[in-house]
């Protein structure tokens, strides 16, 4: 789970491994983890249909 706050603070959490959100994992990925994380979002952010929605929801690896 990816998430970015208002501040700039941004958290990411493996659920499988972590379901209860305890261990922020953010700090150790890499700037192109972040980024690429970051334009999922943003792409989620403004997705107005589902095809589009679920093209965006594609992360890729």
């Amino acid at each position: 789970m990816w998430v970015e706050y208002a501040d700039g603070e941004r958290e990411y959490y493996d659920i499988k491994n972590d379901p209860d959100q305890l261990h922020n994992r953010a700090p150790a990925l890499t700037e192109s983890e972040r980024d690429r994380l970051h334009a999922t979002l943003t792409a989620l952010e403004k997705c107005e249909e589902t095809e589009a929605c679920g093209k965006a929801a594609r992360i890729e690896r």
